[in-house]
């Protein structure tokens, strides 16, 4: 009698992606502080500093094949960027200024960051998991009941 064997077979993610996001959040929060003290001027700085986190991240995340930590970025990013993003805001607007400044910010401006958040990271983490998913093959071979090796 033939025994029957069933395997699952599935790839697994490889590292946490706890401390890539969090070092992530710590450069994007420096870079939106660094746009908002600019108050309107440019500022290559800010925007070079979010866009490299991003790309980084995005194949950091691609690579370990972590894609569902996308979705939870923006999420880790808020609380991470609040107390600095209230304090840029005072420091460009003065006290009130920065208040209604912030609440208005954090309140319509955010959910749009967390969209382009999760649109850059997904650009360029997923074709890289793409990648590394195609190039890995399995070496299990499964014989079914009544088959047998050559």
């Amino acid at each position: 009698m033939a025994s029957r064997y069933v395997y699952r077979l599935r790839e697994e993610s490889r590292g946490k992606a706890g401390a890539i996001l969090f070092l992530w959040a710590l450069v994007v929060t420096y870079g939106a502080c660094r746009l908002i003290v600019a108050n309107g001027r440019h500022s290559s700085a800010g925007e070079w500093a979010i866009l490299g986190a991003s790309l980084t991240t995005g194949v950091l995340l691609g690579y370990r094949r972590r894609l569902g930590a996308v979705w939870i970025a923006p999420v880790i990013l808020y609380p991470i960027a609040f107390v600095p993003v209230l304090a840029s805001n005072w420091v460009a607007h003065g006290f009130v200024g920065g208040l209604v400044r912030s609440f208005l910010e954090l309140s319509f401006l955010w959910p749009l960051v967390a969209a382009g958040v999760v649109a850059l990271l997904l650009v360029t983490a997923l074709p890289l998991r793409l990648l590394v998913s195609r190039r890995r093959q399995s070496d299990v071979v499964i014989y079914g009941p009544g088959e047998t090796p050559n």
